[in-house]
């Protein structure tokens, strides 16, 4: 899941990625293609869980990488139950964009 180009990123900063990354599940409220500051949201989208799971390595403030979601999937409380605030190694990172990707994308 972390790209090359953020690994190379972040050796140019002078900042280690030691292969472990923190998993940061937000919910977006809004979409791209609403009235975001009237908080216009659509009917057809408001009851689906819709955002990011953000990734965040150790020696960085800021998030590295994200992976998208929206779903409506039943599943889906229990997934963000098991992953969000957690560590995680590269191998688990890339099988939960995997399945994000598979199952938690429309």
């Amino acid at each position: 899941m972390i790209s090359k180009e953020i690994k190379d990123w972040l050796e140019k900063k002078g900042l280690k990625d030691d292969g472990k990354y923190f998993l940061n599940f937000i919910e977006e409220f809004w979409f791209p293609d609403t009235d975001f500051f009237g908080m216009k949201i659509r009917k057809d989208i408001e009851d689906f869980h819709k955002g990011r799971i953000e990734i965040w390595v150790d020696s960085y403030e800021y998030s590295v990488e994200e992976i998208r979601f929206f779903t409506k999937n039943p599943d889906w409380d229990r997934f963000r139950t098991k992953w969000d605030f957690k560590d995680v190694d590269a191998k688990t990172l890339d099988e939960i964009e995997r399945i994000v990707k598979k199952k938690y994308v429309v």
